[in-house]
């Protein structure tokens, strides 16, 4: 006799929201407590499933890559219930996934995704090169207007 037990269960997906920065610029991913003065467990910010930041019980700890010189979260986030994690001069390997998971009264998780490019280089001016390093002159005829005329360049 075979007998088959169905448990409840819940499937949530998370549709990541969009970060984008260039190399350099500091990164904030958002994230929010759901109700501002409650009591927060801890909060730990993920990427790739490894940690990246974990406050809990006053203490903060740093995943590997990520110190304390590089990611934060506001100082004020127990009265303003901004969680956000910010990222001093992101670089190209910041990008991907991250998700904040909020511990209090109920689990919150949210997810943001970081796009970080390279900044476009500016062009480069053109340069004049002279055998012996005087400058060169161009005149330049055209006619226009009824007569001709010069141009020194």
């Amino acid at each position: 006799e075979t007998f088959c037990v169905l448990c409840s269960a819940q499937l949530q997906v998370f549709i990541p929201s969009d970060v984008f920065v260039h190399e350099g610029e500091d990164a904030i991913l958002p994230c929010r407590s759901i109700t501002a003065g409650q009591w927060v467990k801890s909060v730990r910010w993920r990427r790739d499933g490894e940690v990246v930041l974990d406050v809990r019980s006053g203490e903060t700890t740093y995943g590997n890559g990520f110190g304390e010189s590089r990611v934060s979260i506001p100082s004020d986030w127990h009265q303003r219930a901004n969680l956000s994690l910010i990222i001093k001069r992101a670089e190209a390997r910041d990008g991907g996934v991250y998700y904040c998971d909020i511990d209090k009264v109920e689990k919150h998780r949210s997810a943001v995704r970081l796009h970080v490019s390279t900044p476009p280089t500016p062009p480069t001016p053109p340069t004049t090169h002279s055998a012996d390093n005087r400058s060169t002159r161009y005149v330049v005829y055209g006619e226009g207007g009824g007569g001709w005329g010069g141009l020194g360049v």
